[in-house]
């Protein structure tokens, strides 16, 4: 879904910034979508399929004046997403649901800035991207982990 989803959302979008003359799409990607994140592998292939569709499209719409680009997330800290994977790191709290590999832990436990992002974090970046501040960037893909992925 996450690779028919950008697909279908960035087509229907298209549509309406070509009528406009121009405008900016930011796909949300993972760092996933950048190593081995562990046993994932569709997971990962398909935020490396959404970055490939933003680097295409961006290139295929530029001279529409339209912007593609897409931000990878690391460890976010108040999503579902990673409050379902803590049980190891926080087995005395039962809402907690299920449990990360070694690899996922070793991975949380070395972000160089020692914790993961706010979802206000990303949505930041985000709203960079699609702003007017970014005009001159389009194809790009932000990474947003904490310097997670420089290790």
């Amino acid at each position: 879904m996450n690779l028919t989803g950008t697909f279908l959302v960035n087509r229907a979008a298209l549509g309406y910034m070509l009528n406009a003359n121009g405008g900016s799409i930011v796909n949300v990607t993972s760092t996933a979508a950048l190593i081995a994140a562990g046993p994932t592998a569709a997971y990962d292939a398909s935020k490396s399929g959404a970055h490939g569709i933003t680097r295409y499209l961006a290139d295929e719409y530029a001279d529409h004046g339209v912007r593609v680009n897409s931000v990878a997330p690391g460890w976010t800290g108040d999503t579902k997403m990673l409050r379902s994977s803590q049980r190891i790191v926080r087995p005395e709290d039962d809402q907690w649901s299920i449990s990360m590999t070694q690899k996922h832990i070793d991975r949380m436990v070395n972000i160089p800035l020692k914790r993961p992002a706010a979802s206000s974090e990303i949505a930041a970046a985000i709203v960079f991207l699609a702003s007017d501040e970014a005009s001159f960037i389009t194809g790009t893909q932000l990474v947003v982990d904490g310097g997670s992925t420089i290790n």
